[in-house]
């Protein structure tokens, strides 16, 4: 299983549509690592149901990868809720240098928007005194 990068722009999407809400991290679930100091998914799995059904050699993989977070759109979650978290049957991961671009694009998304929500306020300041 050959897992691809993904291109900056694909990355610029995912922080923008991650900064809206639309998006699952793993990050949401867990507090620490993916990966336990054993290795086990357990509380990933309960989410990204593919997990499940890996071969040794596609957790080697994705181990290789060094995913930093599993992430997926909530649109693609199932209607099932196990321990309040979505379910997914599909899963999407980004790896250390990824993680790093993408939070710089969500912290650069997330600070656009406050600056805005700035912005407005003062309007609606100033139209309050007319």
């Amino acid at each position: 299983m050959a897992i691809r990068n993904k291109t900056e722009e694909e990355i610029k999407k995912l922080a923008f549509d991650t900064a809206k809400g639309k998006v699952f991290t793993s990050m949401m679930a867990l507090s620490n690592s993916l990966f336990s100091d054993d290795g086990d998914l357990t509380v990933l799995k309960r989410i990204f149901w593919p997990l499940w059904f890996l071969t040794d050699e596609q957790i080697e993989d994705i181990k290789a990868y060094n995913p930093v977070i599993f992430y997926e759109y909530f649109d693609e979650a199932s209607p099932l809720l196990v321990d309040g978290y979505p379910v997914f049957e599909t899963i999407r991961m980004l790896n250390g240098p990824e993680y790093r671009l993408f939070q710089r694009w969500v912290k650069a998304y997330e600070g656009a928007v406050n600056n805005m929500n700035r912005v407005l306020d003062k309007m609606e300041l100033n139209t309050e005194c007319n």
